[in-house]
């Protein structure tokens, strides 16, 4: 009998299967249990990332809906104010249709824009006051105005300018604003060529203004920001 006849032991401890620190040992059936529970395991922790992404993503949309609505439910509180108080602003009766005519016809002449309605129609006229004084102050450059307004209303409407102060000033408030947007609008369909340009006047058409490089170069924009020049180009 040779040496190679010979079977010895083996002094592989791992041998039919695996030991762990403490000499612990585990036959391949197990191995292959152990395995397969953290395959296991893994796909459930993958599974769990991937609900807690989607909710996640879920929550964010929610999130940007809410925000979208309470911006709608602003405007429309808005609008709401806006048309409550053009509602107050309609004439009613003769007297403020008259004054409605004047203010509109007074934005054109005289004065563009009264900041303060209700205290500007309830100016007093003073016998002190002269057309060399009028700049002189304040008050007698709003008297100059008042009596402006006075030349294009009828008698009984000049007495009654201060009693119903507080109700006009909403009709004269509206009417100059109606006024200003006529004259605005006019202007700039009419005369948009001369004011700025056949080049740039060609790009204020609605369906090419928010696209145009050329009239957000000109009006000074910056993308980046998302602001406009306080001075424009169109208008140096």
């Amino acid at each position: 009998m040779t040496l190679s006849d010979v079977s010895l032991p083996s002094n592989n401890p791992y041998r039919g299967g695996a030991r762990v620190g403490d000499g612990t040992a585990f036959d391949d059936d197990e191995l292959f249990e152990a395995e397969e529970s953290r395959s296991s395991l893994r796909k459930i922790i993958r599974n769990l990332q991937s609900e807690l992404a989607e909710k996640a993503q879920v929550v964010e949309e929610q999130q940007d809906l809410i925000q979208t609505l309470q911006s709608d439910v602003q405007g429309l509180k808005k609008t709401a104010t806006k048309r409550r108080k053009r509602a107050t602003a309609v004439p009613v009766n003769k007297s403020e249709k008259s004054l409605e005519a004047a203010a509109k016809k007074f934005t054109v002449m005289n004065h563009f824009y009264i900041a303060d309605p209700e205290r500007f129609l309830k100016t007093p006229l003073s016998e002190a006051w002269t057309e060399k004084s009028r700049f002189d102050s304040e008050e007698n450059r709003l008297e100059g105005l008042v009596r402006e307004l006075d030349a294009l209303l009828s008698d009984d409407l000049k007495e009654e300018r201060i009693q119903s102060a507080e109700r006009w000033a909403a009709v004269f408030e509206q009417a100059q604003q109606d006024e200003r947007h006529s004259m605005t609008h006019r202007i700039r369909t009419s005369s948009s060529t001369a004011i700025f340009g056949s080049e740039i006047a060609s790009e204020l058409e609605a369906r090419h203004r928010s696209k145009s490089i050329l009239l957000q170069q000109k009006l000074g924009f910056n993308a980046e920001k998302g602001s406009y020049e306080r001075v424009p180009p169109v208008l140096r």
